[in-house]
């Protein structure tokens, strides 16, 4: 037992002595020994060699480490900004909005539709304003599949926020011809367009929308015809059967508008007989013993026109570019942009069009952003950054 105990120590002495070198005076090297109990301390790959910005991050007086205000901040004014353009920010002097960066313009996701865009060219930015002609706004019209895909195609636009019908196409399947309401200077509504599933029995009705209604009369599973009627606001407009795998489809006698004091009045200028109502009639069947029907599809449109292009006046803007294919136009007067002034449109002599406005901060600095105001009060829907 001595004798193995004897032996690990010697066998230790050796290894050590083995980590000590002598050189030819005798003196002993002992990095390697160093080594071992203080490793060298290195310098981090990712830190950058030469930084002109590191000579800030110490101050002279306490050698306290400071961190750097907003060093690394990008400019808020390109296009893929959102929301804010900031004077002192470094981005040149033209805010550009698209959908993109601006969640009060109109997109439909699905089918990447909307086009409308703000260019704002701001001059000097010290001079808080936009002088006329300066802002510009365009949109385009966007072709569409209808939500249920049978029906075919249509056309819409987005417009001051929201979206709105501008015609039939050679591929809308249950209208009887093409028509574009951007020849005839005004936009309709889009109601519904949908594409889900209702069952109705006989004797009962489904609400549409501004007023409308559908009664489900009487159901003929043998025959699979089902005899419908229409409503609007309680009298019916409308009476005919339709057979199982066909469209109802309702016309409306569409006539021109015009704007007087904010207000849309009907002219004796017919636009033309357009389908405001289809309704996909899928199946007739028989549910708990009692006949009924299932609808796959609907489309609504506005009985009257919902915007009147006609006569040029929207807020602060106008038009200045009227085609098949889209609407461009420019701000009439100049606009101050000092607080607590801003361009709330609507709600101060400075808008710009419909509820669309900037905001202007409280600052020495100019700094802005663009806003949409909600109809009414309440909880709604926000679209986030495309």
């Amino acid at each position: 037992m001595i004798g193995t105990v004897t032996a690990i120590v010697a066998m230790l002495l050796i290894w050590g002595a083995s980590l000590i070198t002598v050189d030819n005076q005798g003196n002993m090297d002992d990095s390697r020994v160093n080594n071992l109990t203080q490793p060298e301390i290195q310098t981090p790959k990712s830190a950058p060699e030469s930084d002109s910005r590191l000579n800030d991050l110490t101050q002279p007086e306490t050698g306290n480490i400071t961190l750097l205000e907003k060093q690394f901040r990008m400019p808020v004014s390109p296009p893929g900004s959102r929301y804010i353009w900031d004077g002192d920010a470094g981005g040149g002097s033209t805010f550009n909005l698209t959908p993109m960066n601006f969640d009060g313009f109109y997109y439909d996701l699905d089918n990447n539709a909307g086009s409308e865009s703000f260019i704002i060219s701001l001059g000097n930015p010290r001079d808080k304003s936009i002088q006329e002609n300066d802002l510009k706004y365009s949109t385009a019209v966007s072709n569409i599949p209808f939500k249920y895909r049978s029906f075919g195609n249509y056309t819409m636009i987005g417009f001051m926020g929201e979206r709105y019908f501008t015609g039939y196409t050679d591929d809308s399947k249950f209208a009887h011809s093409p028509v574009n309401l951007l020849n005839h200077r005004m936009l309709l509504g889009i109601l519904m367009d949908e594409n889900a599933n209702h069952t109705l029995t006989a004797g009962s009705g489904m609400a549409l929308s501004d007023g409308y209604a559908i009664l489900v009369n009487s159901v003929n599973i043998d025959e699979r015809t089902v005899q419908i009627s229409l409503n609007k606001n309680g009298e019916e407009i409308d009476s005919r059967s339709v057979k199982a795998g066909e469209t109802y489809v309702y016309n409306k006698d569409i006539r021109k508008v015009k704007t007087i004091s904010g207000y849309l009045y009907d002219t004796n200028i017919s636009v033309g007989n357009l389908p405001i109502i289809a309704i996909n009639i899928d199946s007739v069947l028989s549910k708990g013993n009692f006949p009924a029907i299932t609808i796959n599809g609907i489309f609504q449109l506005s009985d009257t026109a919902k915007i009147d292009l006609e006569s040029g006046d929207h807020g602060l803007m106008k038009i200045t570019n009227f085609s098949d294919n889209g609407i461009s136009m420019v701000n009439a007067v100049s606009l101050e942009l000092r607080y607590p002034y801003s361009t709330e449109f609507e709600r101060h002599s400075s808008g710009i069009m419909g509820d669309m406005g900037l905001e202007i901060a409280d600052s020495d600095i100019l700094r802005f952003s663009a806003v949409k105001d909600s109809v009414g009060y309440g909880n709604h829907e926000r679209r986030g950054a495309v």
